[in-house]
């Protein structure tokens, strides 16, 4: 960490229009979500398929013979097809034994697609309530750094409840299965999202004064980012330049 900050000072210090006046490190917070879901394989519906399903949708059926007799098709078959769509909540069988076409079925009926579930998976992502944004970055380097003193201009976050905006999380799962999958998968739903951990994000730092314009301004580098940001650097300056006209010009 000392060997970053020398590095960051001395490329803010040839800054021609600005003198450097203060230098320090804080700590900002980001939940920890841990997200399971299950991809989807999206399948178009073959004869069998559509024909099973629309006789769940019309027919009284109590048991699968009963569509095997009616398709003169093989009873394993039409249960280990069964299975499949009682899976993906297709079909349902109600307490009465009988099986019945659900919403989703019937939709997908219509669109002539099935999506097919496939085993469970997992995934971790940071949010920061600060950017107001998900960050995908690998945290485990940050593990062997110093932590220095709570950002004092941001609110803890909950360390219970995640914040979830499931629109932008399924884009983002998305985007991971695009770029890592040889098979075209798609995320439809999140099946759980909770905060596995509270991370604290060391940040160095920099405040600038430039004379000539009597104006403040900061570099402030995010060790999880490994780049300067812009974000905090913004909010930083809003928050904190009436404390440092009071302290750093005197």
């Amino acid at each position: 960490m000392d060997q970053l900050i020398k590095r960051l000072k001395n490329e803010v210090i040839r800054t021609k229009d600005a003198k450097l006046v203060s230098t320090t490190t804080f700590t900002i917070p980001m939940q920890h979500i841990s997200l399971t879901y299950a991809p989807v394989q999206r399948l178009s519906m073959d004869i069998l398929m559509k024909m099973l399903l629309m006789a769940f949708h019309e027919l009284h059926v109590t048991a699968l013979e009963q569509i095997s007799e009616l398709l003169a098709v093989e009873h394993l078959f039409v249960a280990d097809l069964t299975n499949t769509l009682l899976r993906n909540g297709l079909v349902t069988r109600e307490e009465n034994d009988v099986y019945t076409l659900t919403a989703r079925g019937q939709r997908q009926l219509a669109d002539g697609v099935l999506d097919d579930a496939l085993d469970e998976q997992s995934q971790f992502l940071l949010y920061s309530a600060l950017h107001d944004a998900y960050f995908t970055e690998n945290a485990d380097a940050l593990l062997d750094l110093e932590l220095p003193e709570p950002y004092e201009y941001v609110d803890e976050p909950s360390t219970t409840e995640p914040t979830v905006q499931h629109d932008v999380l399924l884009a983002i799962l998305q985007q991971h299965h695009d770029t890592n999958s040889d098979m075209k998968t798609y995320v439809t739903s999140i099946k759980e999202a909770r905060v596995a951990e509270i991370i604290e994000v060391p940040c160095i730092a920099f405040v600038l004064y430039n004379e000539h314009d009597d104006a403040f301004s900061a570099r402030v580098w995010n060790t999880l980012l490994n780049r300067y940001d812009d974000v905090l650097e913004t909010h930083y300056r809003e928050h904190a330049i009436a404390i440092w006209r009071e302290t750093l010009l005197t």
